[in-house]
């Protein structure tokens, strides 16, 4: 069975943290694999993960939302909610109310949901979150009892995971929800494509770092326990990574340069168009944007109010008012000057996401949950 992650996800984790309902009080730790597929697991041997699934729950299919990026994937895990309302429509995007271009921005505020350490917090559930995306930078009441001010590129995952176990062990009150995240296979998959033999050592590396932070959070929560406690383990995965053999670029696809009142903003396969710059003419201008793209059999091209609605990718001003989605195999960048190019002479990346999972299966992802007792 297929499961949505961005409704499921969140939901596993607020049943778990109120079991109080039941009379026990719950620790969650949630972890996140970015760039995780389901088959790495086959290549190498993770004795961790085979514990998870074998003394847990745990299934590899797992659909994420589109585009089945990185942070519009972890907004919406942790708020149950597509990109439509959440409103990160990617790692970067353009919001046309403020006019403002965000870049891999750190700030919680851009979220327009309430995300699941907002919604613990307010209920009296004390939470760390460090290092998923747009978690940082909290304020107000329902801030989390422990947060990140921006996200560290420089960190290992074992320093990542070593960091929250100890800002959590010198907490002045016991952390209950704990959410973090590790870069792990998905910079290897970028730049040598999902079929590196680098995955496999990556993937083993990373079964020996999680095994360790499951052993310290699992310390920790026994230190403060009482008799009818109970503690889960979450690992999720916000995408998976498919091979690339074509580099596209926009700005060729539209005939050249484009004048600076045409906002254009690309995200692996995806593009936004912003045209709500342009003074005079925007409707015809839409029209031959339009025309230019027919040309090319690689793509789609949509108004934003045609966008599948399967996607729930049409935010207001987050999302572009044209929207461009490459075929499975392309992805966008300005290496060369070509429309399109062969990967290889663009030098990478050999692998990429974003793309829709129900034409890329690649795109699936795992999630497991370990409870004890």
């Amino acid at each position: 069975m297929n499961l949505l992650w961005s409704r499921i996800v969140p939901l596993v984790a607020f049943f778990s943290l109120h079991s109080v309902c039941f009379g026990r009080d719950a620790t969650v730790v949630w972890v996140s694999i970015d760039g995780f597929r389901p088959d790495y697991l086959e290549r190498c041997e993770t004795p961790f993960f085979d514990r998870l699934k074998m003394e847990g729950a745990s299934t590899d299919r797992l659909v994420p939302v589109f585009p089945s990026i990185t942070f519009p994937s972890h907004v919406s895990q942790a708020t149950g909610v597509p990109v439509a309302e959440h409103g990160i429509s990617g790692n970067s995007f353009y919001d046309s109310r403020t006019r403002t271009v965000f870049r891999y921005p750190n700030e919680s505020s851009l979220v327009e949901s309430e995300p699941i350490w907002t919604t613990a917090t307010r209920q009296g559930v004390p939470t760390a979150v460090l290092d998923w995306p747009l978690s940082h930078a909290q304020s107000g009441a329902d801030a989390s009892a422990i947060f990140g001010d921006k996200f560290d590129r420089s960190l290992s995952d074992a320093e990542r995971l070593s960091n929250i176990l100890n800002k959590v062990r010198d907490a002045k009150t016991r952390i209950r929800l704990m959410m973090t995240y590790v870069v792990g296979t998905d910079a290897i998959g970028h730049a040598g494509g999902p079929d590196s033999p680098e995955i496999a050592i990556k993937t083993a590396e990373l079964d020996g770092v999680l095994a360790d932070f499951h052993a310290g959070a699992f310390e920790y929560w026994k230190q403060h326990a009482q008799a009818d406690d109970v503690f889960y383990f979450l690992i999720t995965t916000d995408h998976g990574m498919s091979p690339v053999t074509h580099v596209v670029n926009l700005e060729a696809l539209l005939g050249g340069r484009q004048p600076a009142e045409i906002m254009l903003v690309t995200v692996g396969n995806v593009a936004s168009i912003h045209l709500d710059q342009v003074q005079s003419g925007r409707s015809d201008k839409a029209e031959d944007v339009l025309k230019k793209l027919s040309a090319y059999p690689f793509l789609r091209a949509y108004r934003r109010s045609e966008l599948p609605a399967a996607w729930e990718f049409g935010h207001p001003y987050r999302t572009g008012d044209i929207v461009v989605v490459l075929d499975k195999g392309h992805t966008f960048g300005r290496q060369l000057p070509h429309a399109r190019s062969d990967v290889k002479d663009a030098g990478g990346p050999f692998g990429m996401h974003g793309y829709d999972a129900a034409v890329d299966a690649n795109m699936n992802g795992i999630m497991l949950v370990w409870r004890y007792p």
